[in-house]
């Protein structure tokens, strides 16, 4: 599991991204990355960001520009967003996630 500040998700910090969850043999090098302070807005497609083998969750600031998040989750795991526990008010995001299917 990793979580990585990047201050602002452009292309290049996104390949470095597919490169840190695919590696360059293909096996995933993490199962579950968070990525904080993405700055990304809700028109933007998360589609844009898809990560072969990774489900996407994400969860943008809506007052004002900056902060957000974004998870990716291994799709071998068996995982479950919890939106019961989530805010409205914060950038977060809340997770089940179990051992291997």
């Amino acid at each position: 599991m990793g979580l990585w500040n990047d201050n602002y998700l452009t292309d290049a910090k996104f390949d470095q991204v597919k490169l840190l969850l695919s590696g360059k043999s293909g096996l995933p090098q993490l199962d579950i990355l968070f990525l904080n302070e993405t700055f990304l807005e809700p028109v933007i497609p998360s589609t844009l960001y898809t990560v072969p083998g990774f489900s996407t969750f994400r969860r943008d600031r809506k007052t004002k520009s900056g902060s957000g998040v974004l998870a990716y989750i291994n799709n071998n795991l068996c995982s479950k967003r919890r939106i019961d526990l989530e805010n409205e008010d914060l950038e977060i995001v809340w997770f089940e996630v179990c051992a291997f299917k």
